[in-house]
């Protein structure tokens, strides 16, 4: 089986997309998948539970509204009476003092001032009566009017009070669900990557495949096609064989999006990075570094051929240098190739490119 090294590009950037909103369990792409395949239906089971719980609750609202009300009612009836009562005394006390005997000076100027006090105490409990009346039942007021607002939030807003009672676990799997639609392009390439990866990794020994290959280069390479500096290359998938090195391109592209003029061309890439890594193989510093036993005629070329893989559908035409196959056709194609190194020159070439790789050379 083929050595397989490094995750997928596609994949590890829409990891740290993820990570960077705090979404640390979704890894892989198993699991990315899975959470994908599983929340239509797991958005529907917390919607259904979320509007059974907000109805019921409208219901119990209802109800604890109709007894807090009859509550209210009750207790201030009994404030009501038992203010009534006192006021009655008072009454009694204030008529006691208007009619008592006093021939006594000093009774009748007591009594004129009880009776002054009196009708005074009277006259401010009659004042806030309706006051003491609300103060008695204060706190139940406050409970109503909130439980009032909560139901007449139901009321008037159930789509929102739906999410309400769905809770944090709804709204948490709505952020990473959103998170993920903002991320689409790359789960889609990471699932072209992935399935080109698993092919790939079903070839024969001996055969080293290196996702996300990238090298920086000291000296910007000068690519006279573009007439423009190559300072760094980056490709999905570097395959190394007995037949020689295969630079593999992926894309998980709609017929839209092949369409799409906007959009980078696909050919353009590779060939750029197909250059700089022919440049790289035929420095006599990376021939000697690798250590390859070579051929009595003299030093054999490192064959590099580009490939542009599609998921779906390929397009019809042909390019240069570049050849256009589907992820079926792949495997297929590179074992056309007969073998131009040993086991073991293919080793040192898996190694030296592992190596290098992520490296400035």
């Amino acid at each position: 089986m083929c050595q397989v090294y490094r995750e997928t590009g596609a994949l590890q950037d829409l990891v740290a997309d993820l990570e960077s909103l705090r979404i640390d369990d979704l890894r892989t792409l198993d699991d990315i998948s899975a959470f994908l395949r599983n929340y239509p239906d797991r958005r529907r089971e917390m919607m259904e539970a979320a509007t059974q719980k907000a109805k019921q609750e409208k219901i119990d609202l209802q109800a604890e509204l109709a007894a807090l009300n009859a509550l209210i009612a009750q207790r201030k009836a009994e404030k009501a009476a038992a203010l009534e009562a006192e006021m009655a005394v008072l009454n009694m006390q204030l008529s006691a003092a208007r009619n008592a005997d006093n021939r006594d000076f000093w009774t009748r100027i007591r009594m004129l001032w009880k009776a002054w006090f009196i009708s005074r105490k009277l006259k401010q409990m009659q004042a806030g009566f309706d006051a003491k009346l609300n103060e008695a039942v204060a706190h139940l007021t406050a409970e109503l009017d909130t439980k009032s607002g909560q139901l007449q939030f139901i009321e008037e807003k159930f789509d929102q009070a739906v999410i309400s009672a769905a809770g944090l676990p709804f709204l948490e799997m709505e952020r990473r669900k959103s998170a993920l639609d903002l991320s689409s392009l790359k789960y889609y390439g990471a699932i072209g990557e992935d399935r080109v990866a698993r092919s790939l990794a079903a070839l024969p020994e001996p055969s080293f495949l290196i996702n996300n290959f990238c090298l920086n280069f000291s000296k910007p390479l000068y690519y006279r096609e573009e007439d423009s500096h190559i300072r760094s290359i980056q490709i999905d998938h570097l395959l190394i064989t007995a037949a020689g090195l295969f630079i593999i391109e992926t894309k998980n592209w709609s017929a839209e999006s092949m369409a799409n003029l906007s959009l980078r061309s696909p050919v353009q890439q590779i060939r750029r990075s197909g250059y700089a890594l022919y440049r790289l193989l035929r420095s006599t510093d990376t021939a000697r570094a690798m250590g390859l036993s070579g051929h009595h005629w003299g030093e054999i070329q490192l064959p590099v051929r580009n490939l542009l893989v599609f998921i779906n559908q390929k397009p019809s035409v042909s390019f240069p240098y570049v050849k256009v196959l589907t992820v079926q056709e792949l495997n297929g194609y590179i074992q056309y190739f007969k073998p131009v190194f040993s086991a073991s020159d293919t080793q040192r070439i898996g190694e030296y490119m592992l190596k290098i790789c992520d490296r400035r050379v």
